[in-house]
């Protein structure tokens, strides 16, 4: 009989190998080492994310940063320069043209401006192109807005003969119309901001108007002229002393050598209150009815006009505004001259939550300017007192009668020189007419 021995061999290595890998799987040696290759490839992957985003964020703040005080600086409305040419320059220094978003947006009005900035930018990724995500869009937008809520504004508008030419003071009432429309949108409440207006209507002088002038120290060898002579050093300022005498314009009409009535508008101070100065004022209705009431008259003073519509921004007014919020306005009971609103008004230039505007409405440069010299030429004044001491009444040309006297008011009527500052006097003492002329 055979026997088969070959047959154990086999039986003998299966039951080895079964015998390792069972040892295998019992065997904890190394099992961390599959799962830490798994998390090695989970973390490069998630490190590589963070630095793409972290790149993405660094991008976009430098972008916001830049946009940001490109906004700021070109919204400042003490900033000089072309808004879209200041945000263009921090970019370009910043070395961030490239990415800017063209036009730059500016729109703004007299009080206010804002400006709007974008930029954008597809940045290229490192890691996160394993995953499709080539790239990231980084975009900024930046609105900066200033705005000023209270705002005093000086109207200085030229009301010459000349602008009675070629629909100019037409124009002028039409463009006035539609600024008030513009800068003036409460008149209510204040705590929303204010905006007041003084008008200041000029030709060869401005009449400012017994109501302001009467605040004033204007000197007085008379009284029928309310317009004011500057010196040089007054031009030099802002304001204007309420306290320092200042030298009223006297009371004639240049050119005329005879004794016939003065046509009205000859006066070098015109005397009329449609002239006057309006200060302080936030009713659209009576702006406009001021400046639709205005007429063209005589010669052109810009710089009296400019003068005045500083003064009246100027803190040293401020007294007499304060006066005027308490006085009514000339045959009212109720009205007062100015809103009690504006109590307070001009503020200092130090308040920065404050406007001030001078807004001139002009056709041309000055012309002629007239005051009579300290004393007139001995012509006009051996002219008026031959006439005097003859009796002729200066009205008519008839001799006058004895029961007449000649008085201040009747010379101011008469004649074409500094009437008003005549004294009473007759024809015995008709030299002592001359004496403040």
């Amino acid at each position: 009989m055979w026997k088969i021995i070959a047959k154990t061999k086999p039986d003998a290595e299966l039951n080895f190998f079964s015998a390792a890998v069972k040892q295998f799987a019992k065997d904890e040696d190394g099992a961390l080492t599959i799962f830490g290759l798994y998390m090695l490839i989970v973390m490069i992957m998630v490190g590589g994310i963070a630095t793409d985003i972290m790149r993405h964020d660094a991008i976009q703040s430098q972008l916001q940063g830049t946009a940001d005080r490109a906004a700021l600086a070109a919204a400042d409305l003490d900033q000089t320069l072309d808004g879209k040419a200041v945000v263009a320059d921090y970019f370009a220094k910043a070395n961030l043209t490239e990415f800017l978003k063209t036009p730059v947006v500016v729109q703004g009005g007299l009080n206010w401006r804002e400006v709007t900035v974008e930029a954008n930018v597809n940045m290229q990724t490192y890691f996160m192109g394993w995953s499709g995500v080539k790239t990231l869009p980084v975009q900024v937008k930046s609105i900066a807005t200033e705005r000023v809520t209270d705002i005093e504004i000086s109207l200085v508008v030229d009301v010459s003969g000349s602008m009675n030419n070629n629909n100019r003071l037409t124009n002028l009432k039409t463009a006035a119309n539609s600024f008030f429309d513009s800068v003036i949108k409460n008149t209510v409440d204040p705590n929303l901001g204010m905006t007041s207006v003084s008008i200041i209507p000029y030709n060869q002088g401005v009449n400012v108007g017994p109501t302001i002038l009467k605040h004033y120290t204007p000197s007085t060898a008379h009284d029928e002229s309310q317009c004011i002579r500057f010196t040089s050093n007054q031009f030099n300022s802002r304001g204007l002393s309420t306290t320092n005498t200042i030298n009223r314009l006297a009371h004639f009409a240049w050119g005329s050598n005879n004794f016939n009535p003065i046509p009205f508008g000859w006066w070098e101070c015109v005397p009329d209150p449609k002239i006057h100065i309006m200060p302080f004022s936030m009713d659209k209705a009576k702006l406009k009815a001021k400046i639709n009431g205005l007429y063209g008259n005589g010669n052109t003073a810009v710089d009296v006009g400019m003068k005045w519509g500083s003064i009246m921004l100027d803190p040293s007014v401020r007294p007499v505004i304060d006066k005027l919020v308490t006085e009514n306005v000339p045959g009212s009971t109720t009205e007062k001259v100015v809103n009690s609103h504006f109590s307070g008004r001009p503020v200092s230039y130090a308040n920065q939550e404050n406007m001030k505007v001078i807004v001139l409405m002009t056709d041309g440069v000055n012309t002629r300017q007239y005051d009579l010299k300290t004393r007139t030429s001995s012509t006009i004044r051996q002219s008026i007192i031959r006439r005097l001491m003859t009796n002729t009444w200066c009205a008519s040309g008839q001799t006058r009668p004895t029961n007449v006297g000649i008085t201040r008011t009747s010379l101011k009527q008469c004649i074409g020189m500094a009437a008003a500052n005549l004294t009473m006097v007759n024809s015995a003492t008709s030299n002592a007419a001359m004496r403040s002329v």
